[in-house]
């Protein structure tokens, strides 16, 4: 397996959508941790959506571990893709607490039909 991935050349300079994600982790991230990519190169990436950052780095981490994401270098990305990509890992790493029922109950509560209610 190749140590270094231009994730631009090979899937495209606009990665958006779960699928796409899913297409790069499944090719390069579905064997065994010693054959994954080292260098994921997005210097050819334009936009990197979070939804598509989550399916790659998000799912892998909940299906191997984070320690073994953390390893896999993001190089060459622009810095809104970067500021994206430090978004999603920061999820990864301290993910948001479920909302209780009350705080479900008081969105819910807040919001009428046709939208929310003026404050």
């Amino acid at each position: 397996m190749a140590e270094r991935i231009d994730v631009g050349t090979e899937f495209g300079p606009f990665l958006i959508g779960r699928a796409i994600g899913a297409e790069i982790r499944k090719r390069y991230f579905s064997g065994e941790p010693n054959t994954w990519p080292r260098i994921l190169d997005f210097s050819n990436v334009k936009q990197a959506t979070e939804s598509c950052l989550d399916e790659l780095f998000g799912t892998l981490a909940r299906e191997k571990g984070n320690g073994l994401v953390t390893e896999i270098a993001v190089v060459g990305a622009s810095k809104a893709i970067r500021e994206t990509y430090d978004f999603v890992r920061s999820v990864i790493e301290s993910p948001p607490k479920p909302l209780t029922p009350e705080a479900i109950e008081r969105l819910l509560s807040s919001t009428k039909k046709g939208g929310r209610k003026a404050s």
